[in-house]
């Protein structure tokens, strides 16, 4: 009888716990994100940057700051990036070469709901302006050759890709 009674009270109190909420896709959930959760690769977000990057006048390793436009979501809906959290970057990159002037863009961290992480993306689009080069000719009658640039006004949205997940709580 006290054996019974005793299983008949264990079961009681677990059944009167409430059940974990559930999440699913579309779903959001209170709270920040368990530890162990991720953004897989391959998944989207688009940025707007703060301020104009110009092939004329950066160089290699300017950095930049970005912020989110649209919540970044884990699959299950959960908020990983806010939308407006700041994501840092650098100029990788800028060519003149002979197809005309180029400039990569490297993402370095993104601020997340749990504090900021690493971040690796490419761009997959990006609002940008190219101005062609051109030869002009100096009082002298020399040739100048200026090369062609290309411009990222500030406020233009940048649409990226994840190149590796990212992973709240990985140590």
């Amino acid at each position: 009888m006290t054996r019974s009674l005793l299983f008949g009270s264990v079961f009681l109190l677990a059944c009167a716990r409430k059940p974990a909420p559930t999440v699913g896709v579309g779903h959001v959930t209170s709270g920040p994100p368990p530890l162990g959760v991720y953004v897989s690769a391959g998944q989207r977000a688009t940025l707007r940057l703060d301020d104009a990057l110009d092939s004329g006048t950066a160089s290699a390793g300017k950095p930049f700051l970005a912020h989110v436009v649209d919540p970044l979501r884990d699959s299950d809906g959960r908020v990983i990036a806010a939308a407006g959290a700041s994501v840092l970057g650098h100029v990788a990159e800028i060519d003149f070469g002979v197809a005309g002037a180029h400039m990569s863009l490297a993402f370095d961290r993104i601020e997340t709901v749990q504090g900021v992480v690493p971040l690796a993306a490419r761009i997959i689009a990006a609002e940008r302006r190219t101005i062609p080069g051109e030869i002009r000719r100096a009082p002298s009658g020399a040739t100048l050759e200026v090369p062609a640039r290309v411009i990222m006004p500030a406020g233009a949205r940048v649409t990226i890709a994840l190149v590796r997940p990212i992973v709240l709580g990985a140590r």
